[in-house]
Protein backbone atom coordinates (compact mmCIF):
# COMPACT_ATOMS: atom_id res chain seq x y z
CA UNK A 1 0.00 0.00 0.00
CA UNK A 2 2.09 2.99 1.11
CA UNK A 3 5.33 3.45 -0.66
CA UNK A 4 8.56 1.63 1.22
CA UNK A 5 10.57 3.28 3.63
CA UNK A 6 14.20 3.77 3.22
CA UNK A 7 15.88 1.80 5.48
CA UNK A 8 16.96 4.07 8.93
CA UNK A 9 14.54 7.11 7.28
CA UNK A 10 11.91 8.88 8.91
CA UNK A 11 8.57 8.58 7.89
CA UNK A 12 8.57 12.33 6.25
CA UNK A 13 4.52 13.78 6.08
CA UNK A 14 4.27 13.96 2.54
CA UNK A 15 2.86 12.51 -0.70
CA UNK A 16 2.76 11.96 -4.36
CA UNK A 17 -0.75 11.48 -6.00
CA UNK A 18 -1.18 11.16 -9.90
CA UNK A 19 -3.59 10.40 -12.56
CA UNK A 20 -3.74 6.27 -13.29
CA UNK A 21 -5.90 6.78 -16.31
CA UNK A 22 -4.44 9.61 -17.68
CA UNK A 23 -1.14 11.13 -16.10
CA UNK A 24 0.94 7.47 -15.57
CA UNK A 25 -0.20 6.43 -19.35
CA UNK A 26 -1.44 8.19 -22.55
CA UNK A 27 -4.65 7.14 -21.72
CA UNK A 28 -6.91 9.90 -23.42
CA UNK A 29 -4.62 8.65 -26.61
CA UNK A 30 -5.71 5.14 -25.71
CA UNK A 31 -9.49 6.01 -25.11
CA UNK A 32 -9.72 7.97 -28.49
CA UNK A 33 -8.47 5.16 -30.53
CA UNK A 34 -10.61 2.55 -28.79
CA UNK A 35 -13.83 5.01 -29.28
CA UNK A 36 -12.43 5.81 -32.74
CA UNK A 37 -12.78 2.13 -33.81
CA UNK A 38 -15.69 1.28 -32.07
CA UNK A 39 -18.08 4.00 -33.34
CA UNK A 40 -16.57 3.15 -36.81
CA UNK A 41 -18.23 -0.16 -36.64
CA UNK A 42 -21.75 2.11 -35.96
CA UNK A 43 -21.23 4.28 -39.01
CA UNK A 44 -19.96 7.54 -36.66
CA UNK A 45 -16.20 8.65 -37.55
CA UNK A 46 -14.85 10.98 -34.92
CA UNK A 47 -11.75 12.53 -35.26
CA UNK A 48 -9.05 14.01 -32.26
CA UNK A 49 -10.59 17.89 -32.56
CA UNK A 50 -14.60 15.77 -32.11
CA UNK A 51 -13.07 13.73 -29.11
CA UNK A 52 -11.79 16.63 -27.31
CA UNK A 53 -15.11 18.21 -27.55
CA UNK A 54 -16.59 15.61 -26.83
CA UNK A 55 -15.06 12.66 -24.70
CA UNK A 56 -12.93 13.85 -22.13
CA UNK A 57 -15.43 13.64 -19.09
CA UNK A 58 -14.74 10.12 -17.84
CA UNK A 59 -18.09 8.82 -18.03
CA UNK A 60 -18.64 6.22 -21.13
CA UNK A 61 -22.00 6.50 -21.26
CA UNK A 62 -21.40 10.56 -21.56
CA UNK A 63 -19.04 10.08 -23.90
CA UNK A 64 -21.24 8.13 -26.31
CA UNK A 65 -24.26 10.45 -25.24
CA UNK A 66 -22.43 13.29 -26.41
CA UNK A 67 -20.93 12.21 -29.63
CA UNK A 68 -24.37 10.54 -31.09
CA UNK A 69 -25.87 14.30 -30.47
CA UNK A 70 -22.74 15.62 -32.21
CA UNK A 71 -23.53 12.98 -34.88
CA UNK A 72 -27.17 13.09 -35.07
CA UNK A 73 -26.95 9.77 -35.02
CA UNK A 74 -29.46 9.26 -32.12
CA UNK A 75 -30.58 5.99 -33.30
CA UNK A 76 -27.99 3.69 -31.56
CA UNK A 77 -28.12 2.75 -28.34
CA UNK A 78 -26.09 5.09 -25.81
CA UNK A 79 -26.24 2.85 -23.04
CA UNK A 80 -25.45 -0.22 -24.97
CA UNK A 81 -22.43 1.64 -26.65
CA UNK A 82 -21.44 2.67 -23.60
CA UNK A 83 -21.04 -1.17 -22.11
CA UNK A 84 -19.17 -1.99 -24.90
CA UNK A 85 -16.47 1.17 -24.82
CA UNK A 86 -16.19 0.31 -20.89
CA UNK A 87 -15.25 -3.47 -22.26
CA UNK A 88 -12.83 -2.82 -25.19
CA UNK A 89 -11.23 -0.07 -23.33
CA UNK A 90 -10.75 -2.17 -20.32
CA UNK A 91 -9.16 -4.85 -22.72
CA UNK A 92 -6.52 -1.58 -24.35
CA UNK A 93 -5.57 -0.60 -21.05
CA UNK A 94 -4.70 -4.05 -20.30
CA UNK A 95 -2.75 -4.28 -23.10
CA UNK A 96 1.21 -4.96 -23.09
CA UNK A 97 1.09 -1.90 -25.39
CA UNK A 98 0.12 0.47 -22.63
CA UNK A 99 3.53 1.51 -20.62
CA UNK A 100 3.94 3.98 -18.48
CA UNK A 101 4.10 7.87 -19.51
CA UNK A 102 8.18 8.87 -19.58
CA UNK A 103 9.77 10.00 -16.82
CA UNK A 104 6.34 8.65 -14.17
CA UNK A 105 8.60 5.64 -13.38
CA UNK A 106 11.82 8.09 -12.27
CA UNK A 107 9.30 10.20 -10.45
CA UNK A 108 7.94 7.75 -8.21
CA UNK A 109 10.78 6.02 -7.81
CA UNK A 110 12.40 9.12 -6.19
CA UNK A 111 9.07 9.16 -4.15
CA UNK A 112 9.51 5.76 -2.88
CA UNK A 113 13.49 6.21 -2.78
CA UNK A 114 12.53 9.54 -0.47
CA UNK A 115 10.00 7.42 1.72
CA UNK A 116 7.09 9.55 0.71
CA UNK A 117 3.51 8.07 -0.04
CA UNK A 118 1.99 7.58 -3.12
CA UNK A 119 -1.23 7.30 -4.58
CA UNK A 120 -2.83 6.44 -7.82
CA UNK A 121 -6.27 7.54 -8.50
CA UNK A 122 -8.75 5.79 -11.53
CA UNK A 123 -12.02 6.03 -12.47
CA UNK A 124 -11.58 2.03 -14.09
CA UNK A 125 -13.24 -1.40 -12.04
CA UNK A 126 -11.01 -2.39 -9.20
CA UNK A 127 -10.25 -5.07 -11.04
CA UNK A 128 -9.04 -3.47 -14.57
CA UNK A 129 -7.06 -0.93 -12.16
CA UNK A 130 -5.59 -3.70 -9.76
CA UNK A 131 -4.82 -5.24 -12.94
CA UNK A 132 -3.06 -2.28 -14.43
CA UNK A 133 -1.15 -1.60 -11.61
CA UNK A 134 0.29 -4.65 -11.07
CA UNK A 135 1.29 -5.01 -14.96
CA UNK A 136 2.67 -1.24 -14.82
CA UNK A 137 4.94 -2.49 -11.86
CA UNK A 138 2.94 0.36 -9.45
CA UNK A 139 2.72 -2.62 -6.90
CA UNK A 140 6.47 -3.11 -6.82
CA UNK A 141 6.98 0.79 -5.97
CA UNK A 142 4.29 0.65 -2.94
CA UNK A 143 1.75 2.71 -4.90
CA UNK A 144 -1.74 3.21 -3.07
CA UNK A 145 -4.47 2.24 -5.82
CA UNK A 146 -7.45 5.21 -4.92
CA UNK A 147 -10.65 3.62 -7.30
CA UNK A 148 -13.77 6.46 -8.10
CA UNK A 149 -16.78 5.17 -9.90
CA UNK A 150 -16.55 6.60 -14.00
CA UNK A 151 -19.21 8.93 -13.32
CA UNK A 152 -17.16 11.13 -11.62
CA UNK A 153 -17.59 14.60 -14.07
CA UNK A 154 -13.52 16.45 -14.80
CA UNK A 155 -11.87 13.43 -12.98
CA UNK A 156 -10.31 14.17 -10.38
CA UNK A 157 -11.93 16.58 -8.71
CA UNK A 158 -11.10 18.23 -5.39
CA UNK A 159 -13.03 15.79 -3.20
CA UNK A 160 -11.23 12.71 -5.00
CA UNK A 161 -7.53 14.38 -4.80
CA UNK A 162 -9.11 14.89 -0.88
CA UNK A 163 -10.03 11.45 -0.54
CA UNK A 164 -6.63 10.27 -1.40
CA UNK A 165 -4.61 12.48 0.70
CA UNK A 166 -6.85 11.29 3.70
CA UNK A 167 -6.48 7.77 2.61
CA UNK A 168 -2.93 8.38 2.88
CA UNK A 169 -3.12 10.20 6.29
CA UNK A 170 -1.39 13.16 4.68
CA UNK A 171 -2.75 16.95 4.72
CA UNK A 172 -3.49 18.30 1.57
CA UNK A 173 -0.86 20.77 1.49
CA UNK A 174 1.63 18.40 1.74
CA UNK A 175 0.46 16.28 -1.40
CA UNK A 176 1.91 16.58 -4.54
CA UNK A 177 -0.82 16.09 -7.51
CA UNK A 178 0.24 15.14 -11.16
CA UNK A 179 -2.13 15.99 -13.14
CA UNK A 180 -2.50 15.96 -16.94
CA UNK A 181 -5.64 18.48 -17.72
CA UNK A 182 -7.12 21.86 -16.50
CA UNK A 183 -10.05 20.74 -14.37
CA UNK A 184 -8.03 18.27 -12.34
CA UNK A 185 -5.26 20.74 -12.04
CA UNK A 186 -7.42 23.04 -10.86
CA UNK A 187 -9.49 20.67 -8.56
CA UNK A 188 -5.86 19.81 -6.70
CA UNK A 189 -4.90 23.52 -6.72
CA UNK A 190 -8.56 24.05 -5.03
CA UNK A 191 -7.66 21.29 -2.71
CA UNK A 192 -4.82 23.41 -1.51
CA UNK A 193 -2.37 20.52 -2.99
CA UNK A 194 0.88 21.21 -5.39
CA UNK A 195 0.25 21.03 -8.74
CA UNK A 196 2.21 19.12 -11.57
CA UNK A 197 0.73 19.24 -14.95
CA UNK A 198 1.89 17.04 -17.82
CA UNK A 199 -0.82 17.26 -20.57
CA UNK A 200 -1.12 15.16 -23.57
CA UNK A 201 -2.43 16.05 -27.18
CA UNK A 202 -6.13 16.71 -26.13
CA UNK A 203 -5.01 19.21 -22.90
CA UNK A 204 -2.35 21.01 -24.20
CA UNK A 205 -4.24 23.36 -25.27
CA UNK A 206 -5.95 24.26 -21.95
CA UNK A 207 -5.05 26.95 -19.21
CA UNK A 208 -3.09 25.75 -16.25
CA UNK A 209 -2.23 29.06 -14.60
CA UNK A 210 -1.76 28.55 -11.05
CA UNK A 211 -0.22 25.12 -11.48
CA UNK A 212 3.29 25.05 -9.89
CA UNK A 213 5.09 23.45 -12.60
CA UNK A 214 3.67 22.80 -16.15
CA UNK A 215 5.74 20.57 -18.56
CA UNK A 216 5.28 19.11 -21.93
CA UNK A 217 6.63 15.59 -19.87
CA UNK A 218 7.74 14.40 -16.62
CA UNK A 219 10.58 13.02 -18.72
CA UNK A 220 11.32 16.73 -19.02
CA UNK A 221 11.52 17.38 -14.94
CA UNK A 222 14.58 16.06 -12.10
CA UNK A 223 12.61 14.11 -9.77
CA UNK A 224 14.57 14.34 -7.41
CA UNK A 225 15.00 17.96 -7.27
CA UNK A 226 11.62 18.54 -8.01
CA UNK A 227 11.12 16.64 -4.68
CA UNK A 228 13.43 18.75 -2.80
CA UNK A 229 11.78 21.98 -3.91
CA UNK A 230 8.48 20.53 -2.97
CA UNK A 231 8.97 19.15 0.05
CA UNK A 232 10.74 22.55 1.36
CA UNK A 233 8.12 24.53 0.78
CA UNK A 234 5.28 22.20 1.97
CA UNK A 235 6.97 22.78 5.75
Amino acid sequence: EASAQPSGAANPPYAVLFELDYAAINGRAIRFQVLKSLMAQNGVEIDQGVFSRCCLHASPLHNIERLLENSKAKKLDAAKLAEEFKKNLADALLSRDTVLAPGMLKMLEAARDRGVAIGALSVQSQETADRMAENLGLNALGVRLLVYGDAEKDFPRADAWLKAAKALAKAPRRCMAISSSMPSCKAALSADMYCIVAPDAFTASQDFSGANVVADSLADLNPKELLESFCHSSK
